[in-house]
């Protein structure tokens, strides 16, 4: 959606973020600041209060907040889509942005940001609007969980903060290990032993192998309980 061609007031696009269901924020475009929030934009930033955010800049948010988390380079693509926005005076989309929130999740977005004009000759944009659409949850979990392998330097780290983004920790006294994940995701998609064991280039046995060791490390649930939990998930 192009907010420009939109007549709203400031108070009509406060209520146009506050109900949206993505997250959405809005800055000065003369300053960076933010000025406008809604709940789930706060989430991105593991911020529970409007008063965390609103007054901050990008950088601001950077070098305070964010940056190890998001890396060296998230923050200055943004900027130049801002940049873009006010400089075109026009929608502008940031495709397949990736980054790590504060709880360590991967998280990947499409950006929209369009401008916002005080007025009715547009001159001048005096506001940007940005509504994310993140689309995680349509990427398949094998690949996901490569992804998550690409971005954290320990496989340890990755399978952990995989394992914590599906929701299995809590099923497991101790972690899976990175055969057994794929098992458990294989076996998510309808794979039998054979197939499984062809995937990962591995025999039936040790897969059998590896089906058994996390039924022993499982609390008060069965195997079908985890992959009924994850095909319910999906």
């Amino acid at each position: 959606m192009d907010i420009s061609l939109l007549n709203m007031t400031e108070s009509s696009l406060f209520q146009f973020i506050t109900t949206m269901p993505n997250p959405a924020h809005v800055k000065d475009a003369s300053n960076g600041k933010y000025i406008m929030t809604n709940k789930n934009n706060l989430r991105t930033f593991d911020f529970i209060c409007e008063d965390e955010l609103l007054g901050l800049t990008l950088d601001e948010i950077d070098s305070v907040f964010m940056r190890q988390h998001w890396g060296m380079e998230f923050a200055k693509e943004v900027a130049m889509l801002d940049a873009e926005v006010k400089s075109i005076g026009n929608l502008v989309v940031g495709k397949n942005k990736i980054f790590k929130d504060r709880q360590g999740i991967i998280r990947f977005q499409n950006m929209h940001k369009s401008p916002f004009f005080c007025g009715d000759k547009k001159e001048k944009v005096s506001a940007i609007l940005t509504i994310t659409y993140e689309y995680t949850d349509k990427i398949d979990l094998i690949t996901l969980y490569n992804n998550y392998k690409e971005v954290y330097k320990s496989k340890t780290e990755a399978l952990y903060c995989f394992s914590r983004y599906i929701d299995i920790v809590n099923f497991f006294y101790e972690p899976l290990t990175e055969k057994e994940l794929f098992c458990l995701l294989y076996a998510k998609l309808n794979q039998g032993h054979k197939n499984i064991a062809k995937n990962l280039n591995i025999t039936v046995k040790t897969v059998e192998t590896h089906l058994m060791n996390m039924a022993n490390k499982l609390k008060n649930h069965s195997m079908q309980d985890v992959i009924g939990f994850l095909r319910n998930k999906k």
